[in-house]
């Protein structure tokens, strides 16, 4: 069979007329399907950010600690014990979708002792608030304060223990969905027990402040539901 030119103008005009009707049935279709009150549709909104489950996250840091009041553990014309040093520190914390995280942490320091100790050494068990203000973006300021026990002595033992407040702030960047890299400046306020070095010094004998800045860099990972730290 041969198709004139008249066959195709006709030909064309029937699959357009059909397609036209098959539109049609599916358009009144689709809106008797929204009028009908018993067809039930299943549309659930994405949960609102308050309903996340908090998150749990270990943190694990390192950094410089430098004292900058210590008159009462390093009295006049004898040789300090709380010099320059670093330390390191893990905490693990939960964080609450209102952005407020309670965490707690174990931070260990060595230190010039001027020779008065082998190495100073500092231990502290902290527990505090972390309150981050904006977690939008990749980068997440924050604040955070802490209360805790300390002990301080040579590098295999105690001399005396205390106790210490924490306070400072930081920022968090994200990595990935589940690590960010934190970085802080933290002041410390400790006060310990008299005690008495090996230079025969006795020391702390005054009750006082000893004032002690620590600053940090780690890394935190999300060990907690899996959800983004924001």
């Amino acid at each position: 069979m041969r198709y004139t030119s008249s066959a195709f103008p006709r030909a064309s005009g029937a699959l357009l007329a059909i397609l036209s009707l098959a539109s049609s049935i599916l358009a009144a279709g689709v809106a008797r399907a929204d009028d009908d009150p018993s067809v039930v549709h299943h549309v659930e909104p994405p949960p609102a950010p308050d309903d996340h489950p908090a998150t749990l996250a270990v943190e694990v840091h390192g950094g410089a600690n430098a004292p900058i009041e210590r008159s009462t553990i390093c009295p006049p014309a004898a040789g300090c014990v709380l010099g320059l040093g670093v330390g390191v520190g893990v905490q693990i914390e939960r964080r609450t979708a209102d952005r407020v995280g309670l965490w707690a942490g174990y931070d260990f320091w060595l230190l010039d002792s001027n020779a008065v100790f082998e190495l100073a050494a500092l231990h502290a068990i902290r527990g505090g608030v972390r309150y981050v203000f904006d977690d939008s973006t990749m980068v997440h300021p924050f604040v955070d304060a802490g209360i805790g026990l300390m002990a301080f002595g040579d590098t295999a033992s105690v001399a005396t223990a205390g106790g210490l407040i924490t306070a400072g702030g930081g920022a968090e960047l994200e990595l990935s969905e589940s690590v960010v890299f934190v970085t802080a400046l933290e002041t410390w306020l400790f006060a310990t027990a008299p005690f008495e070095t090996p230079d025969a010094v006795e020391r702390s004998s005054d009750f006082g402040v000893n004032v002690a800045l620590q600053i940090t860099i780690g890394i935190s990972v999300l060990v907690g539901p899996a959800v983004a730290l924001r």
